[in-house]
């Protein structure tokens, strides 16, 4: 057989007879006499509330714990996802540097080929055959164009 957790006492009866007959008094001189506020205030203030903060405490630890734990949490969450952001950073940052080596290559090699292309003449053939039993081309372009004999010529399908 169980045994209750509280047991009966006359005493506990009592107390709560006191207790309600208290909260109806303090009622009914509330309504009769309005100036019965500032007891009221005192009293919620000198007896009530530090009651009222001394057993909200532990519950007050433990949520602040319990918060505490929570931001810890968040926060080592977050440390990991910023890990692993700055290692994406990192490698899209290799990328850049590789690029930018690529674009200042890239760069020289224009410029060397712009220095060449500028002594590039581009000329029309005027008649082919010219020498009979030989392949050979006529142009109009000649020694009055800084053209001397000997020069490369290019044309579409490769060297001539």
């Amino acid at each position: 057989m169980s045994s209750p957790i509280f047991k009966k006492s006359v005493t506990n009866f009592y107390l709560l007879i006191f207790l309600v007959s208290s909260s109806i008094l303090s009622v009914i001189v509330d309504l009769k006499y309005p100036s019965s506020n500032h007891v009221r205030v005192a009293i919620n203030d000198f007896v009530v509330n530090p009651i009222q903060y001394i057993a909200k405490t532990p519950s007050n630890f433990f949520y602040k714990f319990m918060k505490e734990k929570e931001t810890i949490n968040q926060l080592k969450a977050k440390i990991v996802e910023l890990e692993k952001n700055n290692k994406i950073m990192e490698i899209n940052l290799q990328k850049i540097d590789i690029l930018e080596n690529e674009v200042s290559r890239l760069r020289d090699i224009k410029r060397k080929i712009a220095d060449k292309i500028k002594n590039i003449k581009i000329a029309k053939v005027t008649q082919r055959d010219v020498i009979p039993n030989k392949k050979s081309l006529q142009m109009n372009i000649g020694s009055k164009n800084n053209i001397k004999v000997g020069q490369t010529v290019m044309g579409t399908n490769g060297l001539v």
